[in-house]
């Protein structure tokens, strides 16, 4: 069942044993814990390109912090959540990805955020850890994937079209951090699925939408 506010999430059970819905190859996709603070201050401060391309900034302690307490915002419905870290056989943290689900109708899963180390880029890592989540929201009834890429990220842009994301339509005036930024909406169909019945699904992503 979607959820009407965030008053309502259950968080205590994410506490004793985080959950690991895929792997691909030698990592592993593992929602984040406490425990996992320090790792993620690391892993922002090696990779801190995305922030200042988005927000023109460098990453701070409040980056870190929002990774526990990350959630969609309160005017949105979804069935669940996921913050996972992209660690490798040794624990390192390789990636960040946040995950909605049924969100913001039943069949549709929102990817909020996906960081890839620095030190990856051009590596086919970002590749193959789409893949997994593709095959873990496809196996989880999942039938259509959205998400949203800043319009100056023409690298993002590119790399999700060759995923077989396709724009939908545009959002402007979307303050983060010291930009205002314009917001490309994309989703990729995970069936038989057509624009039509996606925007009767999704009305606010029609184009003409407020």
């Amino acid at each position: 069942m979607a959820r009407a506010n965030l008053a309502e999430r259950a968080a205590p059970d994410k506490v004793d044993l985080p959950r690991q819905p895929f792997s691909f190859g030698a990592h592993l996709a593992a929602e984040v814990t406490e425990a996992d603070i320090p790792a993620v201050a690391s892993f922002y401060a090696e990779s801190p390109e995305y922030l200042r391309m988005v927000e023109a900034r460098e990453p701070g302690p409040e980056d870190v912090a929002e990774v526990l307490s990350a959630a969609p915002p309160p005017e949105f419905s979804y069935s669940d959540h996921y913050t996972l870290l992209l660690r490798d056989a040794t624990g390192r943290i390789d990636g960040l990805a946040m995950v909605a689900t049924d969100l913001p109708s039943a069949g549709v899963w929102h990817l909020g955020l996906f960081i890839v180390a620095t030190r990856l880029h051009g590596s086919g890592f970002a590749r193959g850890a789409h893949a997994a989540y593709e095959q873990w929201a496809r196996s989880s009834g999942a039938q259509w994937l959205r998400l949203g890429v800043v319009t100056q990220n023409e690298r993002g842009i590119r790399f999700w079209q060759r995923q077989g994301y396709t724009e939908v339509r545009r959002r402007a005036g979307i303050q983060m951090g010291a930009l205002t930024n314009s917001v490309i909406l994309m989703i990729k169909p995970l069936a038989d699925g057509t624009w039509d019945e996606y925007l009767q699904l999704v009305p606010r992503d029609r184009p003409e939408a407020a």
